[in-house]
């Protein structure tokens, strides 16, 4: 046992958990590190906070105004769609405009039908029937029938026996899909486990040894520390043994967060427990040991890597996974931002749509149509001259 530092003070200013001296003597290095270790800590907590309540907000958005005006695209985009047919099938418009249209109406078909994301109503189908001449029915089914057989041909890849499953059932293929590929995973993994304990070492030096077992003891230790400060405080915080409410209240609500910091084995949150309430009760601590520091040190390194993992994972949680999905990686970085662009882009969409609408039932809508349709073709042309350029980009290299 080193000998005791200097006797010590905690700060509870707007930085957070800090050990100063009260004599002349500097920090000792243990010192300073505890104390750019919890900075770190409260840093990466209240950042993760502020990301939480920033992912929420934009959670909120997207689940009201979001899909609010979502709803109002769709139901737009199927007014343009039937304005369009109409001005389609009149047949009033030249050849190549009349191609272009046609085009343009399926291309809003597809849009409209990812949108709605279920079988569209009896105006639409029959709209997409008359397009192409294809059964709306039958090529669904045809769809889902190439889904099936893709699932039984994995299913057979996989050595799967499917004698007595029944092949037409896309719910049970994909059950026993998902079953097989997750039986698949945990034979890999035990594969790779067994390879590993192969390629393992047979006997271990005496350095191994001695790391592994300064690691128990170290392990053994933060246990014991984390134990210990729970029991202590336990005791100081336990509300059936204080008459008075005022405090009985205040030690109600310690005593629920003192539970949740042990549950998470939360070193930093016992702590600040732990000196907040030695600072209310008396102005000064008993220095902590040089021995003990270090074993907070590494408990908080722990800490402070697992904040920063659940720092630059948090987008990926399930809750927040439709934004991810939406809207890919910008939101992990500004969330409200990126969900209220999509939002503006959405009705202002609306609005286009709406004004189109108008126009095209006017009297001069085939004008307007004519004027649609280049607009639209001039922009395809567009888009296939950039990609030429990237096709020669690309064989230049």
């Amino acid at each position: 046992m080193l000998n005791p530092s200097p006797q010590i003070k905690i700060n509870h200013s707007s930085t957070g958990l800090a050990i100063s001296v009260t004599t002349n003597k500097k920090l000792s290095k243990n010192q300073e590190a505890f104390n750019k270790l919890t900075t770190r800590i409260e840093k990466l907590q209240k950042e993760i906070e502020k990301k939480q309540l920033q992912l929420d907000l934009a959670m909120k958005i997207y689940s009201t105004d979001v899909q609010i005006s979502k709803r109002a695209v769709t139901k737009q985009r199927r007014e343009l769609i039937i304005i369009l047919w109409e001005n389609y099938s009149t047949k009033k418009l030249a050849k190549p405009d009349q191609r272009n249209l046609k085009q343009l109406i399926r291309e809003h078909l597809q849009s409209l039908l990812i949108e709605i994301g279920t079988e569209p109503d009896a105006v639409i189908k029959d709209i997409f029937e008359q397009l192409d001449g294809d059964n709306y029915d039958e090529m669904l089914e045809m769809e889902r029938e190439i889904a099936r057989a893709g699932m039984a041909e994995e299913l057979r890849q996989m050595k799967v026996d499917l004698t007595d499953l029944d092949t037409s059932d896309a719910d049970a293929l994909a059950k026993k899909l998902y079953e097989a590929r997750r039986a698949m995973f945990e034979k890999q993994s035990e594969m790779n486990d067994q390879f590993r304990k192969q390629q393992a070492p047979k006997a271990k030096s005496a350095k191994q040894l001695a790391a592994e077992k300064l690691q128990q003891e170290v392990d053994e230790i933060k246990q014991k520390n984390i134990s210990t400060i729970y029991k202590q405080l336990a005791k100081l915080f336990h509300p059936d043994l204080e008459q008075d409410e005022h405090r009985k209240l205040e030690k109600e609500i310690l005593m629920k967060e003192l539970t949740v910091a042990y549950e998470a084995k939360n070193l930093h949150a016992l702590l600040t427990l732990e000196l907040k309430w030695i600072h209310k009760e008396n102005e000064h601590l008993e220095s902590l040991t040089e021995d003990k520091l270090a074993i907070y040190l590494q408990i908080l390194k722990e800490q402070a890597q697992e904040l920063e993992y659940e720092r630059e994972e948090l987008i990926q949680h399930p809750q927040y996974a439709v934004l991810l999905e939406q809207f890919g990686w910008d939101v992990k970085r500004f969330p409200v931002q990126t969900v209220q662009k999509h939002l503006v882009e959405t009705e202002f969409m609306v609005k286009h749509f709406k004004n189109c609408v108008i126009d095209f039932k006017s009297d001069l809508g085939l004008r307007y149509i004519k004027q649609m349709v280049k607009q639209w073709r001039q922009l395809k042309d567009e888009e296939q001259y950039l990609s030429n350029e990237d096709i020669d980009r690309i064989l230049r290299r």
